[in-house]
């Protein structure tokens, strides 16, 4: 069976992670999460996902700034309460590309 892509789900909070894993699942992607933003970017190394979705209070800022320096660079925000339609569809649209999406 064919992916969308990979997904990293970043959140401190389980039934957020439980809630986008699951839709982003549906949608036909390959979901990995994580719980400690301090393990975030070990955990995207192993599992070279496509698009990062991290909540930005998950992670210290120096973790972020290193993601980033390490990742891609490349960084789009959604702000808090974001749609899970508009969200998968934005994820959608970033196709090929690996990115941070910091919610």
């Amino acid at each position: 069976m064919t992916t969308r892509g990979k997904v990293l789900v970043v959140n401190d909070k389980s039934d957020i992670v439980e809630t986008v894993s699951l839709c982003f699942a549906q949608e036909g992607f390959e979901v990995s999460t994580d719980f400690d933003g301090e393990q975030t970017l070990e955990v995207a190394r192993r599992e070279q996902p496509d698009v990062v979705l991290l909540t930005a209070r998950t992670v210290s800022d120096k973790k972020r700034e290193e993601f980033l320096q390490t990742w891609s660079g490349a960084e789009m925000f959604m702000y808090k309460p974001f749609d899970l339609e508009e969200l998968v569809e934005k994820v959608k649209g970033l196709a090929g590309e690996r990115r941070l999406v910091t919610l």
